[in-house]
Formats: C-alpha cells, structure tokens, sequence
C-alpha cells in the first residue's frame, strides 16, 4: 500500500501538469494570486500574492474572517483556498473541489473549468450551482 501511496504522489505532479490546471493564477479582483500544485501531496491551490499584504497597521494581513478563532491568525499569503479538486471530464478541462473565501470566511462547493489554457472559470455554491457566483481567473505567465 505505502509503494502505491508513494507511486501516486510522484504521478499527481505529471497529471495535473499534462492536464494545464497547475500553474499561477490572477483572481478575478486582480488582487491576489494562486498557484495550483500538489502542496503536501494534494492538488490544491495556495495562495501566494496580496496585492494588500498588509493591514492598517502595517503588519501581514491575517485570515480575520475564519469562523474558526484558532485559524483566524493564519497569514493571507500562503493560505490553501482551492481543496478536494478532482477531475470530472475525460479531458481533466473539469474540475470539482472546495473552495474557501477569505473575504467573508465562507468555503463552498467549487466547479472549475479550463475554458481556455490561459482562462479559468471557477464557480462557488451552496447546495447547487445555480445558487453560486462565478470567477474567472487568468493565468499569469
């Protein structure tokens, strides 16, 4: 099982790679990017760019939002906000997972689609697609 595990992990890179997820990404705000890798052997997409880094008083803005109080003191820059994410086409231009917004503290049922290499669309909802909002983010190169 551990030489399957071990397997799986050297393989994820190369699959999400071939597949054109991974990469750096502009959030729609232009505001904060994300890059999606396997970060501790999970696909996921971290944040790693604050346009606003820092708070009114000059220290590294935190995850203040979090309704969890022990995750409130989490740096923004760092902060893993795309999970779960799991291929739901043939073609891996779709995707599924979670996605966590640091604006209002709220994670949500996530939809991603590869619309073009350089073009993501991202959609967060509650229960169902319909009830959600829709991102698009660019790839930076």
């Amino acid at each position: 099982m551990r030489v399957f595990l071990a397997l799986l992990a050297l393989a994820l890179p190369a699959f999400a790679e071939a597949h054109g997820l991974t990469g750096l990404w502009l959030v729609q705000e232009r505001d904060a990017q994300v890059r999606v890798e396997v970060y501790r052997g999970v696909l996921c997409g971290r944040i790693v760019w604050v346009r606003d880094s820092l708070d009114r008083q000059g220290k590294l803005r935190r995850d203040r939002k979090n309704p969890e109080p022990a995750r409130r003191d989490r740096v923004m820059r760092d902060l893993v906000i795309v999970t779960d994410l799991a291929a739901t086409s043939a073609d891996s231009t779709r995707w599924k997972g979670r996605v966590y917004d640091p604006r209002s503290g709220h994670t949500y049922a996530a939809r991603l689609t590869l619309e073009t290499p350089d073009r993501l669309k991202l959609r967060g909802y509650v229960a169902v697609p319909i009830l959600g909002r829709t991102a698009r983010w660019t790839r930076v190169r």
